[in-house]
């Protein structure tokens, strides 16, 4: 269930919940959700938005079949006791777009961001020795946290624009990982970016990009 409500020509919101029966679940999951968008100039635009989410505790599709490491067959299995995860995400959002010479225009953003999960699911090893499988079990760990912020610059013309942006984040769970003792989520990089182009001519267009990692 959704309401968008254009309440001015400056601003609008929009308010929903999402309702979830999952057969692993006893009860059903509310996840309610909220934005606000305002515009106090031609130039310029605010948004403010807020989510939840869910993952029930279920086998998913990388389980269903049987992995192989190092010859041996790996078995997910998900702990009886395992909870769902739960999910909370804010993010405001400040937008400038300008008119330029030549049918141009100027945009520039400016986004930060922040995501809780709660009884965030980990594959942890339980392996049972006297069995050929290697046997890993599926558990919940605690909260993780990730926030950041990201700066985006852009020109747009008729038959060209270019587009970069810029991301600092960090993603960090509240316990250490069990094989390594680190709260850092690992392959998650402190900074990244991209610079993209696109040129159109009669029909034809072309796109590069460039991810900087």
């Amino acid at each position: 269930a959704q309401q968008d409500w254009l309440f001015s020509r400056w601003g609008e919101s929009v308010v929903g919940v999402r309702l979830d029966q999952h057969s692993e679940l006893d009860a059903p999951i509310a996840s309610p959700r909220v934005a606000l968008a305002l515009r106090p100039g031609d130039d310029w635009r605010l948004r403010t938005a807020f989510a939840t989410g869910f993952r029930a505790p279920q086998p998913f599709d990388e389980d269903l079949h049987i992995a192989t490491v190092g010859g041996a067959a790996r078995l997910v299995e998900n702990d009886p006791n395992l909870l769902p995860e739960r999910s909370r995400s804010l993010a405001q959002q400040v937008a400038f777009k300008q008119a330029l010479p030549g049918d141009a225009n100027l945009e520039l953003g400016l986004n930060g961001y922040f995501n809780q999960l709660n009884d965030a699911f980990v594959l942890n090893e339980r392996d049972e020795p006297d069995t050929p499988e290697e046997e890993v079990i599926r558990e919940n760990r605690g909260t993780t946290t990730v926030i950041g912020t990201e700066l985006e610059a852009g020109i747009e013309a008729p038959r060209w624009a270019g587009r970069a942006g810029w991301t600092l984040e960090r993603a960090q769970n509240d316990e250490p990982e069990e094989d390594f003792g680190q709260t850092r989520l690992f392959r998650t990089p402190v900074h990244y970016g991209y610079v993209e182009g696109l040129f159109r001519h009669k029909g034809l267009q072309i796109q590069t990009g460039v991810d900087v990692t």
